[in-house]
This record gives C-alpha cells, sequence and structure tokens, in this order.
C-alpha cells in the first residue's frame, strides 16, 4: 500500500478534524491500517500532529467555511485485494469517510518478490491505465464496465480519441478571496477566451495559436519559456522576473485587471506563476494596492516596492504557505510540483 493511502491521508484527516472540530477529541485520533503501519510509527507519527496543527493553524485558514462544507469529521477506511466488501450500503453518522482505495496486492518478502512482483506497483497508474483518466472513466463507466479485460486497452484508446471534453476545455478557476486571479489550461484556453481577461501568463515552450494575433491581444499576453517537468520549472526561476513588468503594464489600463494563468495542464508552472503574483502583489483580502513606482532591485529584478512596505510582513515559508491554501482552496487539482515551488521560493526570497 503506498505512504500516501497508508500515512499521509490519516496523518490530513487527524489534522484537519483537530483543526476544525476542535470540541470532538476523539475526532482527531490518528487512525492507520495495523497491517501496514506498526505500533512503534504509529506513536511516532502520532506525536507529530500536534506539531502539524500548529502549521496548519498558522495559514489562517476559514475555519467556518471549511465546516460548513465537511459537516461531519474525517474518517480514512482501507479497501485492497483481500477486503470482504458490504453488501449493503453503510451509513456513516459520525463521520464522513475517505476510502483509501489500492489496486496493489500485498506480498510477503523485500520490494521485489513472487516472480518479480513489486509491491505498490498496482497504484502506479501510468503502468496500466492506457491514458485513462477518472475523468474519463466517470464518464463512460458504464462501457467500461462491461467490457472484458482483453478490450479495454482498445476501447480505452477509442474514448479517449472521441472524447470533446478535454482538459483544456475546462473552465478556468477563480483563487479565491481574490476576484481577478484565474489558473487554468493552456491550450483552448487562451486561444478562445483572451478577451475575458486584461493579461493572461502562459507557462510553456510552445505558444498556441492565437484566433487574432493583433496588437491588443499580444500586449496581454506574457509566454513564460518553460517545459514541462523538471526542466520546465528549473527554467522558470530565470523566467519570473518577467512577470512583474507584465502586470504593471497591464495595470496601467485596468487598475485592477483580470489574469489568466495557464499552463499546459493547468495544476503546475500556472499554479506556481499564480502564487508568486499573489505574494508580491496582492493583500490579506485578495485585493492589489495601488501600484507603487517601478524598482529596481540589487539581485537585478525589477519589481514594485509593494513588496517593501509590508510592514513588518516579510516573504517567508509561511507567508509563501498562506498564499499557497489560496490555491489549494480554490482549486484542490492543482498540484505544483516541489521543483516548481522551489523556483518560485526562490525567486521570491531572494527579494531584500
Amino acid at each position: 500500500m503506498p505512504d500516501a493511502l497508508s500515512k499521509t491521508v490519516p496523518i490530513w484527516c487527524a489534522v484537519i478534524n483537530r483543526i476544525v472540530f476542535p470540541e470532538e477529541f476523539a475526532a482527531g485520533k490518528l487512525h492507520t491500517p495495523a497491517q501496514v503501519v506498526g505500533r512503534s510509527e504509529h506513536a511516532q507519527i502520532e506525536a507529530r500532529l500536534n506539531e502539524f496543527v500548529r502549521d496548519g493553524e498558522a495559514l489562517n485558514l476559514d475555519i467556518q467555511t471549511i465546516r460548513s462544507k465537511l459537516s461531519k469529521p474525517l474518517r480514512p477506511f482501507w479497501i485492497t485485494q483481500d477486503s470482504a466488501l458490504p453488501t449493503s450500503q453503510e451509513t456513516f453518522e459520525d463521520y464522513l469517510p475517505v476510502i483509501c482505495c489500492t489496486a496493489s496486492r500485498r506480498v510477503p518478502g523485500a520490494e521485489a518478490s513472487e516472480g518479480g512482483y513489486i509491491q505498490g506497483a498496482g497504484d502506479d497508474s501510468e503502468g496500466w491505465s492506457c491514458g485513462l483518466t477518472h475523468a474519463v472513466f466517470w464518464r463512460y463507466q458504464q462501457q467500461l464496465m462491461e467490457a472484458s479485460e482483453e478490450d479495454l486497452p482498445g476501447l480505452i484508446e477509442s474514448l479517449l480519441a472521441g472524447d470533446t471534453i478535454t482538459a483544456g476545455q475546462v473552465e478556468p478557476v477563480l483563487v479565491e478571496p481574490t476576484k481577478q486571479v484565474y489558473i487554468g489550461v493552456t491550450n483552448t484556453v487562451v486561444c478562445t477566451f483572451p478577451e475575458d481577461y486584461d493579461g493572461i501568463v502562459v507557462c510553456s515552450d510552445t505558444m498556441p495559436e492565437l484566433p487574432a494575433e493583433d496588437s491588443d491581444t499580444t500586449k496581454k499576453l506574457l509566454r513564460l519559456r518553460c517545459g514541462t517537468g523538471k526542466l520546465g520549472s528549473r527554467a522558470l526561476r530565470g523566467e519570473l522576473p518577467r512577470l512583474s513588468k507584465f502586470i504593471r503594464h497591464i495595470s496601467q489600463d485596468v487598475k485592477v485587471p483580470r489574469i489568466l494563468f495557464t499552463c499546459p495542464t493547468g495544476k503546475d508552472l500556472s499554479a506556481g506563476v499564480a502564487l508568486a503574483a499573489l505574494c508580491l502583489y496582492y493583500d490579506d483580502n485578495g485585493n492589489i494596492p495601488a501600484m507603487p513606482p517601478l524598482v529596481t532591485m540589487t539581485n537585478g529584478y525589477a519589481i514594485g516596492d509593494f513588496t517593501l512596505q509590508q510592514d513588518p510582513r516579510k516573504i517567508d515559508k509561511l507567508y509563501i504557505r498562506r498564499r499557497l491554501s489560496w490555491i489549494a482552496v480554490s482549486h484542490p487539482s492543482a498540484n505544483p510540483s516541489r521543483a516548481t515551488l522551489q523556483a518560485v521560493k526562490s525567486f521570491l526570497m531572494k527579494s531584500p
């Protein structure tokens, strides 16, 4: 079973319960699968929960809003190939079940055993999904469930080829509490909706074809030349200094510009660049104060001295995490990689 299901999810459930439902002591208990997590490791994790809770509380999350959506504490359950499924639908009155379903089977021995079977390999969907995504699965679940195993690869290929609801057609997501920062996918979003935004930041090594390359359209576009994966995240470090001049430029005509940040997935680089903008230009209420004169910093990065007038606030790891929580709450599927976050932190925390 992956650590994400046996440890990470249980930690999150316990921490969220302690923050959101502090009066329910039992809800904050750590639950882990005994067949995977030993007593000693369970105790070590439990000893750190209060530390994790303090880190969570430091994000200044809107607890009342979260509680209104959850309504009940979270409780993890694990489903494996050996699990006996209930014959009737169960009702959970005291908590919301978080089902941790693993496709891997558990085998005794080292990491690779029983004829080379690799523990946890079943949960690496890239190895067996044939490109099937959860969204496509739920749209065509009846066809997929009725197909024989040998017919599945061909069926999946045909469904993916004919599926018209592509990732690029997903509506951009507003990052609250701002009213102007959006995150989306590059492909069709940039081509279809440029008139809806005052500025569009494209994080990609290729530029999508524009419907009309007039001067007004090109002025509102900023292309940050970043590929995919770790190389793209590293390239981002050198591209981020261009962001400030672009935001200042589009702010000359619009006091509070609507800005769309895009990348091929709408989850990684776009979220990272949006995070940099949120840290540099937006206050704790998600508003942009009046733009100050442009200054050039000693490290050669041109940014506004709004960054320097935060009284005694400064951009540090906690401040970045708070802004990142805006993205996580508004756009749960956004998942900037560690390399992307390191690039953003390196850029922001070099600021004097």
